[in-house]
Order: structure tokens, then C-alpha cells, then sequence
């Protein structure tokens, strides 16, 4: 991180993946769109619109999460659909091989809630979690729940050894989330930030701006990187 008081900015905790015991099912499998079905979602997507007060489904965030690594030339790894994390954890090893940085969205089942997994490819051994609400360091451990965990452990567990010890760091730098709706908006800007090599944690953000450049972005076919380095709804 870049703060200068990172120590004091972070709860971290160590973790033996060879400890964390998935019981995620890879008989379930994700189904593929068809040609039908993905020209429809085109259609869907452009006629969306974020409202203040509403929470981001799924399925927006993943399309956001597809233009924004598509914008950068898929210079990152991650950013895949939140669901596929889940039904084929297998594959993930295909798709995520630790050299490059990993930015993802999850979803917390625990919590009804979105956060942010990031792992710089200078430090591969430390993954940082972005949670909008970790408003003391005592609450920390609602983040690293049952969850959270087996999500980790899918996205990272097949980059180290069975008895590798990892460090976990929980970011309480952000600006608290005092509402049940905006984490999707939040974990948007997060990740957004995060792949331009920005920490989220020095900035405080406008929700009506992210909703709107979240819009913009999903309704480019192609978006450019210099339009998301151009984005602004941060300060």
C-alpha cells in the first residue's frame, strides 16, 4: 500500500491454505450464453439505470468488471463473473496463473455484501481485501468469514504451496459504508481504482457519479482505457 501509516491501516492475519477446507461442488457448472441470449443481455444492459438507494445486481457488476479488463487489454487477471468462482473452482487455475496483478469482485453470502480481492504481483504474498464496511478494527473479523474464505482459497489457493503461509490484509482505511445498498457501487470504484494502480483507500466517492460511469462504460462495445482513466467520481 501506498499510506505512509500502511501498519496502522491494515488488520492482517496469516492463513494456511492447506487449512482451508472447500466444500464447493464442481459437479455444478456454469452455463454458457447463446449467441440469442448475449445479444439480449446487450439489450438489457443498455437500457439499464442505476438508481441511489438501490443495490447493483450481479450481473451489472460482471459486465462491468468484462469492459474494464477489455479497456486495459487484459493487463490484470480476475475480474471474472462472480458465480464462476463458485460453480468451477477447478478452472480457475486455467485462468489466474499469479503473473500478473489479480483484482476481483465477490460476493459475500455471509453478509449479503460485495468487496474487493486485490493481489499485487510484486508482493504475491499478501492478498488485500477492500471492505466498505470495516468501520473498526474489532469488526474485521465479519470480513473473514466462512464465505469470504472459500472464495480466496478458490481464486489463490492453487499459486501456493499446501503449508505456504499467506498474509490476509483487511484495508480499514475506506471511507465507511453507513447503508445496505451502495457496497456493488463501491466495490465498482474500488476495482476500478485498483487496476489503475490507485489506492481507494485516499479517496472519498460520489455514488451518483460511479452509477453513472458505470452506465457509460457497460453501453461501449469497446471501451478504451483512456476513457477509464478519464472517469471521474472520486476526490
Amino acid at each position: 500500500m501506498e499510506r505512509a501509516d500502511e501498519a496502522d491501516a491494515m488488520q492482517k492475519s496469516k492463513i494456511d491454505f492447506d487449512e482451508l477446507i472447500s466444500d464447493i461442488s464442481d459437479s455444478e457448472t456454469a452455463e454458457t450464453n447463446t449467441s440469442d441470449e448475449q445479444q439480449s443481455d446487450k439489450e438489457s444492459f443498455r437500457q439499464i439505470n442505476i438508481k441511489m438507494g438501490e443495490r447493483l445486481t450481479d450481473d451489472i457488476i460482471d459486465a462491468y468488471c468484462d469492459k474494464l479488463q477489455e479497456s486495459v487489454n487484459k493487463e490484470v487477471d480476475g475480474m471474472l463473473a462472480m458465480q464462476y468462482i463458485l460453480l468451477e473452482p477447478n478452472s480457475i487455475k486455467n485462468l489466474i496463473k499469479g503473473d500478473k496483478n489479480i483484482c476481483q469482485v465477490i460476493y459475500d453470502h455471509c453478509r449479503v455484501h460485495y468487496l474487493v480481492l486485490f493481489r499485487n504481483k510484486h508482493n504475491p504474498k499478501r492478498i488485500i481485501i477492500y471492505d466498505p464496511i470495516v468501520p473498526r478494527r474489532n469488526s474485521v473479523l465479519e470480513t473473514f468469514n466462512n464465505s469470504v474464505r472459500k472464495q480466496i482459497f478458490a481464486m489463490f489457493g492453487h499459486l501456493y504451496e499446501d503449508d505456504e503461509m499467506v498474509e490476509i490484509a483487511i484495508e480499514t482505511g475506506l471511507r465507511t459504508q453507513n447503508d445496505s445498498w451502495s457496497c456493488g457501487l463501491r466495490a465498482v470504484a474500488f476495482i476500478t481504482h485498483l487496476l489503475l494502480g490507485i489506492n481507494p483507500a485516499n479517496y472519498e466517492y460520489d455514488l451518483e457519479k460511479v452509477g453513472k460511469f458505470i452506465m457509460q462504460i457497460i453501453k461501449i462495445d469497446r471501451p478504451s482505457r483512456k476513457v477509464i482513466v478519464n472517469g471521474q467520481f472520486g476526490q
